[in-house]
């Protein structure tokens, strides 16, 4: 990936057998937008478990997502985001990692090279789709998203589908593979998974867009300059 490039869209999706955060990509321009005729989704890398077995990680029952937003610190925006792997209470737990560098956003310069950001250690409620039908239901009054309680991090813990509806066929929850970007592309603060799901249904694992606030990366940029001046002086 262009390393002048910034993150304005992203997707889950699965080549020779593995998940991918698939990113849509742009030019910064002015002001805090991005050039739309430099947009374009990253093609996925060509990776066989044969020539790189030491990158797989099965997932299988027991195993689990961790729902949680992460952000970049201003004055950064988002470049990349893979996945980790982490241990989760008894589970290999799969988490998220960002990339990113610091822009000036009326100019839009990015600056510096590009960091990484990972997420804090904290405490995990689980939630468990063992048994469970494979999809929400439609009806948007009984779809919920589980959440954290007291300033817990949520994991979901995957299982087999339920045996009264479908024999236990299916490994859920699912993942949603639609493309999610912005209206208008501007570049990303961070990304997050959520999971969408009711009492009886296993649910949906989808990822969410965080948004900068154009006000936060001018005020850090203006107090820079202050500061510079100040030395100057």
């Amino acid at each position: 990936m262009d390393p002048d490039r910034v993150v304005t869209g992203v997707r889950l999706a699965q080549s020779n057998s593995v998940l991918y955060w698939q990113l849509q990509t742009g030019k910064p321009r002015t002001f805090g937008f991005v050039d739309t005729d430099t947009m374009e989704w990253e093609p996925l890398p060509n990776v066989t478990r044969q020539a790189n077995d030491s990158l797989f990680h099965r997932i299988n029952i027991k195993q689990s997502f961790i729902m949680r937003n992460l952000e970049v610190p201003e004055p950064y925006v988002l470049t990349g985001v893979q996945f980790s792997v982490k241990t989760v209470g008894e589970t290999t737990g799969y988490d998220i990692n960002l990339f990113g560098r610091q822009i000036e956003l009326m100019e839009g310069k990015l600056f510096n090279e590009t960091t990484k950001f990972e997420a804090n250690e904290e405490l995990f409620d689980r939630y468990r789709t063992e048994n469970l039908n494979t999809l929400v239901n439609v009806n948007k009054e009984e779809v919920i998203t589980a959440t954290a309680k007291d300033k817990h991090t949520i994991y979901v813990v995957f299982g087999h589908s339920s045996i009264e509806g479908d024999f236990g066929q299916h490994l859920v929850p699912f993942f949603d593979v639609r493309k999610v970007t912005t209206s208008v592309p501007m570049p990303l603060k961070g990304v997050g998974l959520y999971h969408r799901t009711n009492e009886k249904h296993a649910g949906i694992i989808a990822p969410r867009l965080i948004a900068i606030n154009p006000v936060n990366y001018l005020s850090v940029f203006a107090n820079r300059t202050e500061n510079v001046k100040k030395i100057g002086n």
